[in-house]
């Protein structure tokens, strides 16, 4: 019992020593600013461009998530998914601007999809929807968008 206790008042002993080097330690560290966090973009109200259906169908994915919809919200939830997909086709194909920056734009909107299990299958009807000869460069640029916001999310 006695050397059990001796034991006992060593192992407290040595972890008084390690617990105050590490202080010591800590407090030679500079201090660290917190990560900045970036204010998600406020969900429209009334979507117009192909940018805010993005959003809208990103807030409600985070919304659904998890939950058992009935079968009205069900309803809702895939009516919001076609009206998201038709809308960046349309907007994809009425876009006039350079073809590399409409690749990156769109890229980004559905790579942005893409991040939730629930949005991604729009990102795919889009990518089916869009004409076959610019098919290929936007998937290309989905890909560059996904890679960027890993890379991002990383650092």
């Amino acid at each position: 019992m006695l050397r059990a206790s001796g034991l006992e008042q060593q192992e407290v002993a040595r972890l008084a020593i390690q617990r105050q080097a590490v202080r010591e330690q800590l407090a030679a560290l500079p201090d660290v600013a917190a990560p900045v966090q970036r204010p998600a973009p406020p969900v429209p109200a009334r979507p117009q461009s192909p940018a805010d259906w993005v959003t809208v169908m990103r807030h409600q994915a985070e919304q659904v998530e998890g939950q058992a919809l009935d079968t009205r919200q069900y309803a809702q939830f895939t009516a919001l998914q076609r009206q998201v997909a038709n809308t960046l086709v349309q907007g994809f194909r009425a876009d006039r601007g350079p073809a590399q920056s409409r690749y990156d734009t769109y890229g980004e909107h559905l790579a942005s999809l893409q991040r939730h299990a629930i949005s991604a299958p729009v990102s795919r009807v889009v990518l089916g929807m869009v004409p076959a000869g610019e098919r290929l460069a936007l998937q290309r640029a989905v890909a560059t968008a996904i890679q960027r916001h890993r890379r991002r999310a990383r650092d």
